[in-house]
């Protein structure tokens, strides 16, 4: 696949509805892998698909206390069971084509190893998205994990903030919980109707966003560029094609000047172009000597 400067089909843009003009559509190509190392086109939807982001955090009490949560949700809306002596109402039977679950690892100081073998560990059910250049989180903003962002079938922003009022502030946590504001909302738009609020506080961790004065984390080929030549160029760019090849640290390193400085073809399938974002981080890497970055974030092979 040939490797494009100019690419504008990921977004974050408001646009008018008629029921909700001010609710963002929410449209990405990334491809992020999760805790078991498998890929996930977010460009790949199927019509209609209600899709819920979680933010959580290795570090986070309060995050990895939702997991059993986010568990049962994943069972029931996602995942349901076969249930052989139960027949089926129209609504059950549509919501592992309706609702995607994706929670979101976005810290620039947990490697993929780590935060890979964390969510085996705490058996999640659900797939763990790293997000290891924090494109994700940047595009969203989470303020707190855990946050949970729900999109509508049409992408847009229907609710955001708790999964629950488990907890009335850090340390304090209730005696029973009264509202399930993340099942809340997706059974509402399951049954075509708005969740009963768009809006709550979360409780948990602050997300750490970095100062303007703040020195970034360093740009390296293990844990920003590698998932990018997977995901958008080694299909074209290897050894047996026309295309010079990108499929090694070696490869990429020697022409790290040619991709960030030199417009090609354009691959074929919209999907593959890299994000705006990602283009800018390959020329990071191309114009700070190319560092290489920690073995525990290598992406898992093509």
């Amino acid at each position: 696949m040939a490797f494009c400067l100019v690419c504008t089909t990921m977004l974050l843009a408001c646009c008018a509805a008629p029921e909700n003009a001010k609710a963002p559509i929410f449209q990405t190509n990334y491809t992020l892998f999760d805790q078991n190392a498998l890929p996930h086109n977010l460009a790949n939807t199927q019509p209609g698909t209600i899709r819920v982001f979680v933010f959580l955090s290795t570090q986070c009490p309060i995050a990895n206390a939702n997991i059993p949560t986010l568990n049962s949700f994943n069972q029931q809306f996602v995942n349901p069971p076969p249930e052989t002596n139960h027949k089926k109402t129209p609504e059950e039977n549509t919501h592992t084509q309706k609702v995607q679950l994706f929670a979101v690892i976005a810290d620039p100081y947990i490697t993929r190893k780590e935060s890979a073998d964390h969510y085996r560990e705490f058996k999640a059910s659900f797939p763990v998205l790293f997000d290891s250049s924090c494109q994700l989180r940047d595009l969203l903003k989470p303020t707190h994990v855990p946050e949970a962002f729900v999109f509508d079938p049409q992408g847009r922003l229907a609710y955001r903030g708790a999964i629950d009022n488990a907890w009335a502030e850090v340390g304090k946590r209730r005696p029973a919980i009264t509202r399930h504001y993340l099942v809340e909302a997706v059974t509402s738009l399951l049954n075509n109707q708005p969740p009963p609020i768009d809006k709550s506080q979360p409780v948990g961790c602050p997300v750490e966003y970095p100062a303007a004065n703040q020195t970034p984390a360093p740009i390296t080929y293990r844990r920003d560029i590698a998932p990018i030549l997977q995901t958008r160029c080694t299909l074209c760019h290897q050894p047996a094609a026309t295309a010079f090849p990108l499929n090694s640290i070696t490869q990429a390193t020697a022409n790290a000047n040619r991709m960030a400085t030199t417009p090609c073809k354009g691959p074929p399938h919209p999907a593959r172009q890299p994000t705006p974002r990602e283009t800018e981080l390959l020329k990071i890497w191309a114009n700070s000597a190319t560092p290489q970055g920690d073995t525990a974030d290598w992406p898992p092979a093509p």
